[in-house]
């Protein structure tokens, strides 16, 4: 998974992961929200990109993934703090 650095000038960032187990492959909606550059890994696949400052909402974005049956990796990286739920 190429992480490289998400922005320029940012000294610092938080990365956090968790894996996801799911019986049969089905689409779901993520809810994310977090200080920019907000980034969202699904199985090393970056699936989301945001740079829009404006500050801290849970659900400032929505969209959907799909999660294949067995094992997701879902990784989020942010320079301050962030908010990750599904639907």
């Amino acid at each position: 998974m190429p992480l490289g650095r998400p922005e320029a000038g940012n000294d610092v960032g938080a990365f956090a992961r968790t894996v996801l187990v799911e019986e049969n492959e089905h689409e779901v909606v993520l809810h994310v929200g977090g200080s920019p550059p907000l980034a969202v890994w699904l199985n090393e696949e970056l699936v989301w990109d945001g740079r829009t400052p404006h500050g801290y909402h849970p659900d400032a974005d929505r969209f959907s993934v799909t999660l294949r049956a067995g094992e997701n990796r879902l990784t989020v990286f942010s320079t301050w703090l962030f908010h990750v739920s599904i639907d």
